[in-house]
């Protein structure tokens, strides 16, 4: 387990990665090396090969970074930055594993600047948050950012959804 608010009615976030040990019924915090991420809450995670992979999240603005963690020698690395190639900065989005890709699908965003000069398949929701249907599709190997699918009228704006990959797919 990596992020997440620590106690209710605070902005407090974790910062350390914990496992679940079954047999003694109890948390235990397993030491990280490397660049972490920060703090966050709401960002989207996949799984392969003993590789965790988290996008974005939330403090007090939504990020866009992406980070792995090799969970054998528990070494975070920063694979893509914030940056201007890359899925906006947001949170509540999902992300899956494919084919050495990861899928990063809708989400929530805090707004600033001019969001739609640069994502015309955003939509704003209340005053500085709005929601998206945008799929970045991130090339492991290459180690970037392929290409977007922006199913502007296709796929209804979503975030905080489910997503699942069936070998039978």
């Amino acid at each position: 387990m990596y992020g997440g608010i620590l106690e209710k009615d605070t902005k407090q976030l974790s910062k350390v990665v914990q496992i679940y040990e079954c047999s003694t019924e109890s948390w235990r915090e397993l030491p990280t090396t490397g660049t972490a991420p920060p703090g966050l809450h709401g960002g989207a995670t996949a799984y392969s090969d003993h590789i965790l992979y988290l996008f974005g999240g939330l403090d007090d603005t939504s990020y866009g970074s992406l980070h792995q963690l090799d969970t054998r020698s528990m070494t975070w690395t920063e694979l893509s930055p914030q940056q201007d190639s890359g899925p906006m900065s947001k949170y509540g989005c999902e992300m899956i594993y494919y084919n050495n890709s990861l899928l990063v699908i809708g989400g929530f965003c805090v707004l600033s600047g001019n969001l739609l000069s640069r994502f015309p398949y955003f939509r704003s929701l209340v005053k500085d948050h709005g929601i998206t249907n945008e799929i970045h599709i991130y090339n492991i190997s290459q180690g970037k950012y392929d290409h977007i699918l922006s199913l502007y009228f296709v796929v209804e704006y979503r975030a905080c959804n489910y997503i699942i990959m069936s070998a039978d797919s």
